[in-house]
């Protein structure tokens, strides 16, 4: 989902997740339409549905170690025992590319990359199969964002998870995405496959964005 700052793309996100309520439409996930649920139905898609932030140190309780981070999905989303939830933080530590010895860490303690890490390894605790994430490379190096969009592309094809990739960098985009939304002022101007969107685009918005 693409388009200049301003254009609704972090509102479309979080109103998929209705952590801001849509005043009007449907979201349709595994043909329910979550929109219309009363919050304490829509409760047991929560598991399923997750967000990476733009800023994961404004994202991380800055008073909780690595380890309560990790443990607070877990317990809401599980009937785990403590042994079981231990093994399981580990398991998402590995998975995200990170040492046991980050666990005692308060957010601050750690780089920019490693607190993103964090967060991703926070939205994969409860298992789910849609992640929205909110420019979740905006905030980092050249480089460490190379590193996080790898670890992205690889947990998609390993967990089989889907993603709503919100950016205004069209070169990340182009190279994880697989459709392209395009956004402006709060209106959906385009939309097909990367290659359609990149190469071919339509609307005169989409291609002054791209040029």
């Amino acid at each position: 989902l693409v388009g200049e700052s301003g254009s609704g793309k972090t509102t479309v996100g979080r109103c998929l997740l209705r952590l801001e309520e849509p005043t009007t439409g449907e979201i349709a996930f595994d043909g329910v339409n979550l929109a219309s649920l009363p919050l304490e139905m829509f409760r047991k898609y929560r598991s399923k549905m997750q967000i990476v932030f733009q800023d994961p140190l404004d994202s991380l309780n800055p008073r909780w170690t690595v380890d309560q981070v990790l443990a607070e999905p877990i317990s809401l989303h599980s009937d785990m025992s403590s042994d079981q939830m231990a093994k399981r933080i580990l398991d998402l530590l590995g998975l995200v590319g990170l040492e046991e010895d980050v666990l005692t860490a308060l957010p601050r303690e750690l780089s920019a990359g490693r607190q993103q890490r964090v967060s991703i390894a926070r939205a994969l605790a409860s298992n789910p199969q849609f992640i929205v994430l909110d420019e979740p490379t905006s905030a980092l190096t050249p480089e460490t964002t190379a590193e996080i969009i790898r670890l992205l592309i690889d947990l998609s094809n390993e967990l089989k998870i889907a993603y709503l990739f919100i950016s205004h960098d069209l070169t990340t985009v182009k190279f994880i995405c697989h459709r392209v939304i395009v956004m402006y002022l709060g209106q959906i101007v385009e939309s097909g496959t990367k290659d359609q969107v990149f190469n071919t685009p339509r609307h005169p918005y989409a291609k002054a964005l791209l040029s």
